[in-house]
C-alpha cells in the first residue's frame, strides 16, 4: 500500500478537487475554533514576516470520480479555509482589487457536455449545507434565506462564515480607506499555512490512518473512531445504507428532548453485554474504541456489519426508552420513582437496565422493583458511584443470561438480598437519621411520598404501586411539624435540642401548599386542626387515625401511625421509630428487631 505524504499551503492546497462524503458528521465548527484559528495565524503575522503556522494534517484518498480526492479527516478545517478565501475575494472585489488567484482557489472553468462554460467548485461537499457553501464561496447572498438555516448543517457553515467576516472587519480591516494591512494578512494566510497532505490509495487505507492519527491523541472520540472503524468494512456502494443506520442510533441519542451522551451510552452497552477482561469488569471512555477493534469476533461487525448497528441502533432505542421510564413501549412505574430517587445525574443503573432488555414485562418488572428499593439503600448509605459501578458491571454479564423468572428469581435472591443484610444496621442508622438540609429535598420528598403511597395502598387493597407525581407535585410542600423558627410551647430543652429536632424524618410529613401557608409557626393544637383537612393520611392521622376494626384494611395503614395530642421531641423521636418499621415495609429492608429505634 502506497501513501504519499505532501507538505502544502493554502495555494496548493486548493490546486485540486476535493469531495466531502455524505457518510461524513456535517460541519460543526463554532465561532469558538473559527475565531481561535483566525486570531493563532494573525498573532504570528503580527510578530513575524518568515512565520509558518502549521494546520495539522489531512487524510485523503482518489475518489471514483478521479478527478476529485475523497475527504476522510480534515473537512472542518477545509471547509473554514475555503470560507476565509472566499472573503478575501469579496472584499478585493470591493476594493477593485483583482481577486482572480483567489477565485482560482474556490472554482476553476470547466466545459459541461452541453458545451457550456460553468464553475466547478474545488471543495464539493456531499452532505444537506451543499447550496449554502457554494453560495458563500460565489458571493451569492440573496440566494441565501436565512430563515431557513436554524438547526441545519448549511445554518453552521454560515455562522462560520458570519464569524469570519465579522473577525476581519473587525481586527485587521478597520481602517477602510486602506487595504495593505489585509493583503499582508491574506498573503501570509495563502503562502505561509501549511497543510500536511496524506494520500491513500483507497478509502479504506485513508480511514485506518485517521484511526491511527486519532488514536495518538489527535482529533476525534471514539464515537467517531466507531464509525469509520465500520465503514472500513462495508464496500463504498454500501456506505449509504450504513450512514443511515448509523443516523438512526446517533437520533436515538440526541435526536430527541431527551439526550444521551453517545460514549457513555457505549460503555454502558459494552459492559451489559459482553465479557471484559478487566479485574473491576469497567471499561472506561478512553479505550472504548480499542475495545471495540481488539474485540471484532465477539461483536461480529467485521462480518456484519450491518448487523451489528443494528443492534447498536435496538439497543439506543431501549435505552432512551428506559431513560424516559419505559420498558419497551409501555410506561413503568419502577422507572419513574428510580428517576425520582437518584435524579437524572445518577446513572449507573442504566448498566443493569440495558441487560434486560430481552426480559418479559413480568421479569422486568419484578427485577426493577427489587433494583429501585436496592438503589434506595445505595444513597441512604452513600455508597460511591464508582463501587456501584463496579457491583453492577460484575453482575450484568449475569443478568443479560437470565431467561426465566425462577432464575432472575434466584440471582435477586443471591446477589442483591446480600447487599440488603450485610447493611442492616447502617441501614438502621440512615433512615433514622434523614434531615430535612442534610437530604436532598426531592429525595426526601420521594421518601415521604412512597410512605404515603404505600399507606394509601394499604388502605384500599390495592397491590398495585401507583405514581408518587400525586405527592411530589410542587402544590405539595414538606411540613415541619415543629415548626423551623424556635417555639417554646414545643417543649424542647433549649434551643440547641429544638434545632437538633426540627430536621429530623420524625418532625416531617407530606402538606398541601394551601394548609402549609395557613399554619405556618403555629403551636401544635392549632396545626392539628388543619391536618384534619389534609387529603395525606400520613399527616390527617397525626391529628385523627380513622376508626377501623382489628384485620381490616384501613387498620393495616393505622397499624405504622399514631394520632398525637402534643408535640415535642419525644414524639418525633418515638414517630421516627413508626417510620423506619414503616420504611423497612416499603421498600423490603431487613429488620430483624422489633425494638422502636430513638
Amino acid at each position: 500500500m502506497k501513501i504519499e505524504f505532501d507538505s502544502c499551503n493554502i495555494m496548493m492546497l486548493l490546486n485540486r478537487f476535493y469531495f466531502i462524503p455524505d457518510y461524513q458528521r456535517d460541519y460543526v465548527w463554532s465561532e469558538k475554533e473559527v475565531t481561535e484559528l483566525l486570531e493563532d495565524i494573525f498573532e504570528e503575522v503580527d510578530k513575524k514576516n518568515d512565520f509558518e503556522y502549521y494546520l495539522g494534517t489531512m487524510v485523503i484518498c482518489k475518489n471514483t470520480d478521479k478527478d476529485k480526492f475523497e475527504v476522510i479527516d480534515g473537512q472542518q478545517r477545509l471547509i473554514t479555509i475555503s470560507l476565509v478565501v472566499s472573503e478575501f475575494a469579496r472584499i478585493m472585489t470591493e476594493y477593485d482589487e483583482d481577486p482572480t488567484v483567489l477565485d482560482n482557489c474556490l472554482f476553476t472553468s470547466k466545459m459541461n457536455s452541453s458545451g457550456d462554460t460553468i464553475k466547478a467548485p474545488i471543495v464539493e461537499i456531499g452532505y444537506e449545507g451543499k447550496e449554502i457553501f457554494e453560495y458563500l464561496c460565489k458571493n451569492e447572498y440573496d440566494k441565501i434565506e436565512l430563515y431557513e438555516l436554524e438547526s441545519l448543517p448549511g445554518g453552521t457553515i454560515y455562522s462560520a462564515y458570519d464569524t469570519i467576516k465579522n473577525y476581519i472587519s473587525t481586527n485587521i480591516l478597520i481602517d477602510k480607506t486602506k487595504i495593505s494591512k489585509l493583503k499582508k494578512f491574506m498573503g501570509k494566510f495563502i503562502n505561509n499555512v501549511k497543510v500536511t497532505l496524506i494520500e491513500t490509495p483507497d478509502v479504506s487505507a485513508a480511514l485506518k490512518i485517521f484511526e491511527t492519527i486519532n488514536d495518538r491523541g489527535v482529533g476525534l472520540d471514539s464515537v467517531d473512531l466507531l464509525k469509520n472503524l465500520i465503514f472500513r468494512q462495508v464496500t463504498r456502494e454500501e456506505f449509504k445504507h450504513i450512514k443511515e443506520q448509523w443516523g438512526v442510533f446517533k437520533h436515538a441519542l440526541l435526536g430527541t428532548s431527551n439526550k444521551e451522551k453517545p460514549l457513555r451510552f457505549l460503555r454502558y452497552y459494552i459492559m451489559s453485554t459482553y465479557e471484559i477482561n478487566d479485574e473491576d469488569n469497567i471499561i472506561r471512555e478512553d479505550n472504548i474504541f480499542e475495545w471495540f477493534v481488539e474485540n471484532k469476533e465477539a461483536c461480529g461487525y467485521e462480518d456484519n456489519p450491518l448487523e451489528f448497528l443494528k443492534e447498536l441502533r435496538r439497543s439506543a432505542d431501549f435505552y432512551m426508552k428506559l431513560y424516559c421510564d419505559k420498558f419497551n413501549d409501555s410506561y413503568n412505574i419502577y422507572l419513574e420513582n428510580i428517576r425520582g430517587l437518584v435524579g437524572k445525574s445518577y446513572k449507573q443503573h442504566f448498566i443493569l437496565l440495558l441487560a434486560t432488555r430481552k426480559y418479559s414485562e413480568e421479569m422486568f418488572n419484578k427485577f426493577a422493583k427489587r433494583l429501585e428499593e436496592l438503589l434506595f439503600v445505595f444513597q441512604l448509605t452513600k455508597t460511591p458511584a464508582r463501587d456501584v459501578e463496579k457491583l453492577f458491571a460484575s453482575w450484568a454479564k449475569v443478568l443479560s443470561r437470565i431467561s426465566g423468572v425462577d432464575d432472575l428469581e434466584a440471582f435477586i435472591g443471591s446477589k442483591m438480598e446480600k447487599q440488603f443484610i450485610s447493611r442492616e444496621a447502617e441501614i438502621k442508622s440512615a433512615i433514622t437519621s434523614l434531615a430535612y438540609g442534610k437530604t436532598q429535598k426531592y429525595r426526601l420528598k420521594y421518601i415521604l411520598a412512597k410512605m404515603v403511597e404505600y399507606i394509601d395502598r394499604q388502605r384500599s387493597g390495592d397491590a398495585n404501586p401507583s405514581s408518587l407525581e400525586i405527592y411530589t407535585k410542587r402544590t405539595i410542600n414538606i411540613e415541619h411539624i415543629m415548626p423551623e423558627k424556635y417555639n417554646v410551647l414545643y417543649k424542647a430543652k433549649n434551643i440547641k435540642e429544638y434545632n437538633a429536632n426540627k430536621m429530623n424524618i420524625g418532625n416531617l410529613t407530606l402538606l398541601e401548599q394551601a394548609i402549609n401557608k395557613s399554619i405556618q409557626d403555629e403551636s401544635f393544637d392549632k396545626k392539628v386542626m388543619k391536618y384534619i383537612d389534609s387529603n395525606i393520611y400520613l399527616t390527617k392521622s397525626l391529628a385523627k387515625l380513622d376508626q377501623a376494626n382489628p384485620g381490616t384494611l384501613i387498620d393495616n395503614g393505622n397499624c405504622y401511625l399514631k394520632e398525637y395530642n402534643e408535640w415535642g421531641v419525644d414524639q418525633i423521636n418515638e414517630r421516627k421509630g413508626h417510620l423506619f418499621k414503616l420504611a423497612c415495609e416499603v421498600w423490603g429492608l431487613p429488620n430483624s428487631t422489633e425494638d422502636t429505634v430513638s
